[in-house]
C-alpha cells in the first residue's frame, strides 16, 4: 500500500505463516489494513475486529474494513478488550 510500516503487510505475514488469533484495525486514515485483515479472516484461523465508527477518531481505515467484508466484529476499543478477555479467560479455564 506503499506504507511503512505497513499493516497489511503484518497482516498478510501472519496470514501466509499458518499461524491464528486475534487482530482488530483501529482508528487510522486510508486504507492500510483493511486487506489484509480480509486475508487474515479467509484463513478461518482469526477473529477480525474493526473499531467502531461512534468511537474512532477517523473512520478511514476500519470503514475500508467493513466494506471489504474484513471484520467478524465491529466495537469501541472497550468493547473489543472485553471479548477478548473473555476468550482469553475461557481457554485458560479449557487447558487447565
Amino acid at each position: 500500500s506503499g506504507h511503512r510500516p505497513s499493516i497489511d503487510f503484518m497482516f498478510r505475514s501472519a496470514a501466509r505463516n499458518g499461524i491464528s488469533g486475534y487482530a482488530a484495525l483501529l482508528t487510522g486514515m486510508g486504507q492500510d489494513g483493511a486487506l489484509g485483515l480480509k486475508e487474515l479472516l479467509q484463513t478461518k484461523k482469526f477473529v477480525t475486529f474493526a473499531h467502531d465508527q461512534e468511537s474512532s477518531v477517523v473512520y478511514g481505515m476500519p470503514a475500508k474494513a467493513v466494506e471489504f467484508g474484513a471484520a467478524n466484529y465491529q466495537g469501541s476499543p472497550a468493547q473489543i478488550r472485553r471479548f477478548w478477555n473473555q476468550v482469553i479467560s475461557k481457554g485458560l479455564k479449557n487447558s487447565a
